[in-house]
């Protein structure tokens, strides 16, 4: 069994048991958060409870409200000294039981309810175009990132403008994730990974940004991919 095996009974125990109105994949660093109202829960995710992953839930915690370990149930139950461990952080436990006929998903024990950080607010970090497409537990290569999508958007807009866009133009058109944006998108579209399609010139004094002829067909046929499958998603 993979992590990822792990998300889809996950995310209908959230849905369904736990009436969360929201399941997210991937944010930040977190495998997967739920939204219950005003209310956050943060999961872990692994095919073993392990140091690493006690480890991974007890530095993440402060992101969410609640923070969970989600593993398969195990034959013989863990050991009490870990289970201790485990309350002692205020860290919950989730087993999933693929025997199971019914509830396959289940908590084991509710750890206490975090004090988030002042200054940080995981609502900022979803995206829910983004996270739509996302499965929990994949690796870092295989998720959609933010950037990925802020890259994605910014084609969008050169595409449907074909003579360019100042990066003022630009930045009214897309909301980004950088916390600096101006200077951010420039450095990113100058970039050298970003030759390939981006096209930066002057005209009138003024620095524009284009998609470069050669690349439109390209870009489109990846366009329309794309939006088959949100589409698709949203059906299901």
């Amino acid at each position: 069994m993979k992590e990822s095996d792990l998300f889809e009974p996950l995310k209908q125990f959230l849905s369904n048991d736990m009436n969360c109105e929201k399941v997210f994949a991937e944010v930040v660093d977190l495998d997967v958060v739920s939204k219950h109202g005003n209310v956050y829960i943060g999961v872990e995710m692994k095919t073993s409870l392990n140091f690493k992953v006690i480890e991974q839930a007890a530095r993440r915690k402060h992101l969410v409200d609640y923070m969970f370990i989600l593993v398969p149930k195990p034959k013989h139950y863990h050991a009490q000294l870990i289970l201790d461990w485990l309350k002692h952080l205020e860290i919950g436990l989730i087993y999933f039981d693929e025997k199971a006929y019914r509830n396959k998903v289940s908590i084991y024990f509710w750890g206490k309810r975090q004090r988030s950080a002042k200054r940080f607010k995981i609502a900022d970090y979803i995206d829910e175009e983004l996270d739509i497409l996302n499965v929990g537990g994949v690796k870092g290569g295989e998720s959609i990132t933010p950037y990925k999508n802020t890259i994605d958007k910014i084609k969008h807009a050169l595409y449907m403008n074909e003579d360019g866009l100042t990066i003022e133009e630009i930045l009214l058109k897309v909301q980004t994730h950088y916390a600096t944006p101006k200077p951010s998108v420039v450095a990113t579209l100058q970039a050298q990974w970003n030759q390939k399609w981006c096209e930066v010139f002057v005209k009138d004094k003024e620095r524009y940004f284009k998609m470069k002829e050669d690349y439109r067909e390209e870009y489109w046929n990846e366009y329309i991919g794309l939006s088959r499958e949100v589409r698709a998603l949203r059906k299901a």
